[in-house]
């Protein structure tokens, strides 16, 4: 019976530790900073902020183009929105599901020249980062990605899905 017991017990360590150990690889991301862009000027950016639990966001005003002043208050983003732990916690499980740490540097498409640019900086707890690029071009789990951030933020801050130009 305690051979029974004991097997019982180490299956269930193992599941709670690939649980956490899920949870762990994302939990030293602090900041998740998205942006998109048109001919060279930012018109989208987003931060997230795991350690203040908050979600910023600035869009430009194409009627009076001034680029984000980071010397404001909330450093120049114009909606700000405080996020649960739930909502932190279901994302970073979800985002390490979706390897979402090991996007690629770069995703060019070279055959278009304009379209959609987009950037992702991933930050650290430790001040390591993680910059990701792209133009017309996406990770495999972008669109899962997609989901998960809409669903954390309430915003698709990917902003397109991989197969917008198809459409």
């Amino acid at each position: 019976m305690s051979l029974i017991r004991n097997i019982i017990l180490l299956f269930l360590l193992i599941f709670i530790f690939t649980s956490c150990e899920d949870a762990l690889k994302m939990n030293g991301v602090s900041q998740i900073y998205v942006y998109h862009s048109s001919e060279g000027i930012r018109d989208t950016e987003y931060n997230i902020d795991f350690v203040e639990r908050k979600f910023y966001k600035y869009t430009l005003n194409f009627d009076n183009p001034i680029e984000r002043d980071s010397s404001l208050k909330n450093d120049g983003y114009d909606n700000v929105i405080n996020l649960s732990d739930e909502k932190i916690q279901n994302f970073l499980k979800k985002a390490n599901k979706y390897d979402f740490l090991d996007w690629k540097e770069k995703y060019i498409d070279n055959q278009i020249e304009d379209g959609h640019q987009w950037g992702i900086i991933i930050t650290f707890s430790n001040g390591r980062k993680h910059e990701i690029e792209g133009s017309n071009k996406y990770p495999s789990t972008w669109d899962d990605m997609y989901s998960e951030f809409e669903k954390l933020t309430g915003t698709n801050i990917l902003l397109l899905r991989s197969d917008w130009m198809k459409e």
